[in-house]
This record gives C-alpha cells, structure tokens and sequence, in this order.
C-alpha cells in the first residue's frame, strides 16, 4: 500500500503499526521501512570537497549517491523524480568563492520516474567544492509544482555560501505550502540543517553510515509516516530528555498522572510506555503491551528484524545481556535503542522489542560539536563562539580579519581552513590566508578550539602567530548541571536551562531564535541580545538575555518561571508558588512598582518579579540585590 504524503498521520500514542507505518510492498513481514510516498519528489545532493572523506564507511559520496539510487529505485511506478547537485563542478582550492557559490546544477529535471536516468545522472560527478546550499534549494523550488511533493536535501556539514538556507527554505515553504522540506546530516547535526528541516515542515535525521543513510533518506522522502517512528531522540513530539510539562504541552491530550516504579514515573497512554526519572525527564518511550512489543525504529526494525540488521545499522552493541542489547542511537544526546531478541546473541538473533531510552552507558557519550574560541574573547574580537565560522577578525582590522573560510576539518584535533584577507588595503587583491584551529578542550564550558595561528601557506605555520582565543576557564564543566536552554526553558533562579546570569555568553546554545546588538546610547556599546522568542524589537521579547560587551550575562527576561509564576498574575499568587524560599524587596520608582525577589539557599541566584499594581509586569533572573534598597535597573 502507498500512502499519499498529504494523508494526516496523527500520532495515536505508540501505536505505529497498521496505516500509520505500512511495509514497502513486496517486503517480508520483518521489513518496517517507511514506505515511500506517491509524490513528486526533488533531491538535493552535497557534492562539495568534504564529501570525500572517507568515514561512511568509504568515501561519503559513495555513500550518499547508493542511498539516493536505492531512494528512486523503491519510488511508486510514475513518481516524478529530479535531482539537484551542489558543489560537483568547481574545485574548492583553486575557485574564487563568488564563483564556487554559484556550483548548482539540477542533473535531472523533475520528470518521469526514471531509476536508470538518476544512476546515469550521478555517474562521473566528483566531490570537489563549495557547499551553496540555499542556492541548491532554490534551484529544486523552481521545479516544484503545485500539489504535494518532498524535497529531501542530503549534506555532510554547514552552507559556505549566501543565501542563507534556513531562510531560503522559510521563503520556498511560503510560497509552495503543499511541499515538504527535510534534511539529511550524514556524520553532522549542523543546525542548518536541522533548520531546513524546521522551516521546510519536514524531518530532520541524521545518518553515521551508508546502511543508516539509506534507511534514513526514505524515512525523510515521508516525514508524516516517519513521524510515527522511534528515532534516534524522539517519537512524534515526545522528545528524551523533556520535562513531564513539555512532552503533556506538545502531545494533546497526554496524561499528567501515572504509577510509581521506584523514582520513577510511568505514564500509560494509548499503547505506549512513557517513563520519567525522579527529576520528571523523559527517559524512555517503549511502544506496545508489553513494553517495546510494537516499537520501530526509523530505520525499520522492529520485532521480526534479525538482530544482524541491527547490527548493520547501528554498530556493536554498547551493552549487551542475556535477550536485551542497547544499541547506539544519538551519541550526543546520550540515547539508546534497548533491542530485546531471541537467540544466543542478538547478532544471530531475532528481535523482539525496542525501546527508546537514555542508557547509554556514561563513557560513551560525546562531545559537543567543537566551536571557534570564546565569543568576544577579546573586546573587538568578532566571528567566535561558532563552529565552522566563514570569518572573524581579532582586532576588527583589515589586517587581522579573515573572510571566506571553507574549513577542510572540523572536529578533529585540529581544524585547517583557507580563507582571504583584504590586508593590502581596499581596492587592492585579497589575499589568500590559511587558519589553523587547535589546542581541543573546554573554555567556559563549551567545547571549543582554543588557539587559532594563520599563515600564508597551507605548510608553513610556525606556531609564532598562535594566540590563546579563549581567555576564560579551561576546565571541565560539572556534569550535574547539562546545558538544556531554548525557547520552551522556563526561568529559575538566576538563569534557566543551566545557564545563568555572570555566565559568559560562550554557554547560550545556538537555540536562540535571533540575536541582536544594542543601539546607541541605550546600553554600553557591544551590548547584544538573545532572543528567545520573535523579538518586539532589538531589546524586549517574551524570553530575551542581555549580554554586556565583555562578553558577560548580564540579565534574564523572561515570561513564565518553572514555577509556574507567568507575567499577569498577582502578587499574592507569586508569593504562594515561592513560599518556601526566603523573599525581599528593593524599590522603584513611583512607590507602586517595586521589585519582589526570593533567593535560593543553595546558590545565591535570584528570581526577581517587578510589581505594579499587585500585578506582576517583568520576570527577571539577577544576582546580588540588595533588600530595602534601590533595584539595581529601572
């Protein structure tokens, strides 16, 4: 049975099975791929010079055209299909970046399903440049129709080039709504990429192997019917890791009550296993009666799958006992798929349940994706405090600045990227410069490259321009504080989602949805403003930081506190969901408006409530605010 991509695939809890996640045709009864939809479908594929790398295992490019032949070849009979190529053109190292950017070329226009002309199509392309992804996504638009279709981009890394693909896809979903956009990282996450898939209404998957990007481009050509699969973090909109109130606040209808296991919380709801630790995150989704019984993975397994299939897709097991292996399922975020089989090993064995769970054991769990140094590591130092950064300047000097940088590593111990500099002067040539990133380690908490050197020549670096850019605390953060700040995060005392204020900025994740800079004359220069929700303007949102220009959190605004306590509500109903912790006062001006503070013990931190009129107009998260004196901000 095909199922239309447009068809309405609501999750009915963990019930995945039936309509809602149908077996390709012709498949045994063990195969729970995602079928693939009856859609016009475009591709949009990464040929730039990273895909090279040979990691998938074999070259990534390999890779990726064998998931996309094996993607057209299970197309319904009369699918359109087409294909759009980015960066198979124009060698990175010997083009100029205005020209590499432009490296797009639609390989096959959108016409009759035609396997063998997608194969031929690919045959003889070689991984070479630039990465223009917005370019190749606007260039898959322009052949869209107007009926439901499916966009599936497939790419290894950031976009090095304009326009912008987060917004290149806001704008192509405006004006194509029927057409769904998602993304494939192979070896990445990069938040570009998991931005497409936000904007485009898709999904967004990552992919570490060829077996899983084959599985993966499939599920993401469906994303309704992939939805209602168990992948690396999530099922539907309950993500591992979310409160009790965000997974309730994103699930209509789920339960707030259940049993007690112990610390644990388990909630029952619609054939699924919901189960919370003692701090109220989700830890684990096990789909069926009993539990794990009808769980599916994104990539298809499921009871019936032999368990060398598991293995093919996931690597060894991480653990392993008698019928229960845990299998790797997103390194970063600490999750597992639990495999229960049949037989003397699960290799050899026959799957019998899968859950989706925080269990990976402590040591396995990754570090965070590397990023340049410490933002505002130095006062006029700018482009830092990012990964893969396409420039920076140190001294905010031409000689200094570094512009168009196409890394050719990222993550590794070191980072090796060639850039230009405009140091001769304007209007003269640029000059080619090499940048080197090294010295790997954490820097005010967030994993970072701590020493940058450039030189002009890839071979030539002496080690005398190297320089410490990151010129904070080296040492390893506490595991018992993870950093978990986004827009849903509620304030606590001092901050929230772990970061707090007296924080460096270097902490904010990129989850922000925009970021600005402070005009003149209001604030000190360098000032800048996340923005956790779409900004009133550059200083006030619902949820916004202002951080000061040596690169310090300097104050939280937020609208609602894990308490509970939301802008609105009265005084008296503050002072009930903070009864347990001491409280004081500082004055405003007129005497009406005054500041309402309560202290926690432990730390010191603060959650401050302005007060006009009984009623509560500002949330704030501060520290060192003195009782019975004047707030220290108006």
């Amino acid at each position: 049975m095909v199922v239309p991509l447009a068809a309405t695939l609501a999750l009915a809890g963990c019930s995945v099975g039936g309509d809602a996640s149908p077996t390709t045709a012709g498949a045994s009864e063990a195969d729970h791929s995602v079928e693939a939809a009856a859609v016009p479908t475009i591709i949009v594929l990464d040929a730039s010079e990273s895909m090279q790398t040979a990691d998938a295992p074999g070259r990534r490019w390999d890779a990726a055209t064998k998931a996309v032949d094996t993607l057209v070849h299970g197309l319904p009979a009369g699918t359109k299909t087409g294909v759009v190529v980015f960066g198979a053109q124009m060698p990175a190292k010997r083009t100029p970046p205005h020209r590499a950017c432009a490296d797009v070329k639609t390989v096959l226009p959108l016409g009759k399903h035609d396997p063998a002309g997608v194969t031929a199509a690919l045959t003889g392309l070689a991984p070479q440049g630039f990465t223009p992804i917005g370019t190749a996504l606007q260039a898959a638009a322009a052949m869209l129709p107007d009926s439901p279709a499916s966009v599936v981009l497939v790419s290894d890394g950031e976009s090095t080039c304009e326009p912008d693909p987060c917004a290149a896809t806001a704008e192509i979903r405006a004006k194509n709504p029927k057409v769904t956009i998602s993304a494939v990282g192979l070896r990445t996450d990069a938040q570009s990429l998991q931005c497409v898939a936000g904007k485009g209404g898709g999904i967004f998957l990552t992919a570490d192997n060829a077996a899983q990007l084959s599985a993966r481009l499939r599920a993401a050509q469906n994303a309704p019917a992939a939805r209602t699969r168990l992948n690396p973090v999530k099922l539907g909109n309950a993500k591992i890791g979310d409160s009790l109130d965000e997974v309730a606040g994103s699930i209509q209808g789920f339960p707030r009550r259940g049993r007690r296991d112990g610390d644990h919380l388990i909630i029952v709801w619609q054939d699924c296993s919901y189960v919370f630790d003692d701090k109220g995150k989700l830890i684990e989704i096990a789909p069926g009666d009993p539990p794990g019984s009808a769980g599916v993975t994104i990539d298809g397994v499921a009871a019936g799958t032999p368990g060398a299939r598991a293995v093919e897709l996931y690597g060894k097991p991480v653990a392993e006992s008698a019928g229960s292996a845990v299998f790797e399922a997103d390194k970063k975020a600490g999750t597992g798929y639990r495999i229960g089989y049949r037989g003397a090993r699960v290799e050899s064995g026959t799957v019998t349940s899968v859950v989706l769970c925080r269990c990976l054991p402590e040591a396995t769990a990754a570090k965070p994706t590397p990023v340049l140094g410490r933002d505002k590591w130095e006062n006029s130092a700018y482009g830092f405090g990012t990964a893969r950064p396409d420039g920076f300047s140190i001294a905010s000097t031409a000689a200094s600045s570094v512009g168009e940088i196409v890394w050719e590593s990222w993550g590794g111990s070191e980072a090796l990227g060639r850039g230009t500099s405009q140091q001769n002067g304007a209007g003269n040539p640029k000059t080619v410069l090499w940048v080197r990133a090294s010295d790997l380690g954490w820097c005010d908490g967030v994993w970072a490259y701590r020493e940058l050197e450039r030189s002009s020549s890839r071979d030539r670096f002496s080690g005398e321009d190297k320089r410490d850019i990151c010129n904070g605390d080296r040492s390893e953060p506490s595991k018992s504080t993870p950093i978990t700040l986004s827009p849903k995060s509620k304030l606590t005392f001092g901050g929230a989602g772990g970061v707090y204020v007296g924080d460096n900025a270097s902490k904010i994740p990129r989850t922000y949805v925009s970021k600005q800079a402070a005009g003149m004359g209001v604030f000190e220069a360098g000032t800048e403003f996340y923005h956790f929700a779409k900004p009133e303007n550059a200083y006030q949102s619902d949820r916004v930081i202002r951080v000061g220009p040596r690169g310090e959190i300097q104050q939280f605004e937020w609208d609602e506190t894990d308490r509970g306590v939301k802008i609105g509500q009265t005084e008296a109903q503050v002072r009930s969901a903070y009864k347990d912790t001491p409280s004081a006062q500082c004055s405003l001006y007129p005497p009406k408006i005054y500041g309402l503070f309560f202290t926690e013990k432990a730390t010191g931190r603060i959650a401050l409530f302005v007060i006009n009129d009984g009623k509560v107009t500002h949330i704030r998260a501060a520290t060192d605010i003195k009782a019975d004196v004047h707030c220290p901000f108006e």
